[in-house]
């Protein structure tokens, strides 16, 4: 299992680097060709655990695009409240927060608040269900939703109220902030963290079967290769957890699975990734 804490994956310091033996071929697509180091846990989470040569060129290009959509758009605002570890990037592609809303009367009024410090820092997830794959259901079938509750974080920052006030001329009691959340994206991210780790600590002994969909060969990861705990689980004392598990589904196949869970010190569900046959 890997488990980065609180203070490694917030305030600064991070978990010590870990390296596993190289792997030779891409893990995504087995090409040998101009292969990149694998961060398992993206390094904008505080990441430091790295899968060597891994990864070729146009893959990593792929799952870097995967990450990028979630830690900005889904996380931004999160990240930020966190002061969690960025990558040094051009202005064109930095993180811009999007504008804070006022309500004035029944109307929402947009301002600027760039520093996390002036705002609601919002995001949320919703819980799955567990893979589909595992039930024998076909990919097409639906039983049901893949997905019902969401999870909610919100931070107000020390200068939100004078901020809000300087902005609106006005004494103004409620604010809103936006969050979004793509579960097809999100199921990609969290499907590269379990299969990487998977590469990591049981490459050669389970046959992969969600390569192919991470990098969009494939259509089948949410809801039938990615699921999640419909229950809520208890807060934990780590930030980030991922453990390996042997599951036998319906059918009698077994299968190797990860568990996944970010966030989870501040209450965030867990999610189920099925990498492979056993």
């Amino acid at each position: 299992m890997i488990k980065i804490d609180l203070e490694g994956g917030r305030r600064g310091r991070q978990q010590p680097p870990l390296r596993y033996p190289a792997v030779g071929f891409c893990i995504y697509c087995g090409s040998t060709i101009n292969l990149t180091n694998e961060h398992i846990l993206p390094y904008g989470l505080g990441g430091r655990t790295v899968l060597p040569s891994a990864s070729c060129m146009k893959c990593a290009k792929i799952t870097s695009a995967i990450e990028r959509a979630c830690l900005r758009t889904m996380f931004g605002d999160l990240r930020s409240a966190f002061n969690m570890k960025r990558r040094k990037r051009k202005d064109k592609d930095k993180y811009k927060p999007r504008p804070m809303l006022a309500h004035v009367g029944r109307t929402l009024v947009p301002y600027q608040a760039p520093n996390p410090n002036q705002r609601l820092n919002a995001a949320f997830m919703y819980a799955f269900y567990e893979p589909t794959i595992l039930a024998g259901v076909t990919p097409t079938e639906r039983k049901h939703r893949p997905f019902d509750a969401a999870w909610v974080h919100g931070s107000l920052g020390s200068q939100a109220a004078s901020t809000l006030k300087a902005a609106t001329s006005t004494d103004i009691t409620r604010l809103a902030s936006v969050a979004s959340f793509h579960p097809v994206i999100f199921s990609k991210m969290i499907a590269k963290i379990g299969y990487a780790f998977a590469m990591a600590g049981a490459r050669g002994r389970f046959k992969p079967i969600i390569a192919k969909a991470i990098i969009g060969e494939e259509p089948w990861v949410f809801g039938y290769l990615v699921g999640g705990e419909p229950e809520q689980p208890s807060p934990s004392t780590s930030s980030a957890e991922i453990d390996l598990l042997r599951i036998t589904a319906a059918s009698g196949t077994e299968y190797l699975m990860a568990r996944v869970r970010l966030f989870g010190d501040l209450g965030a569900p867990a999610y189920y990734v099925v990498v492979g046959e056993l």
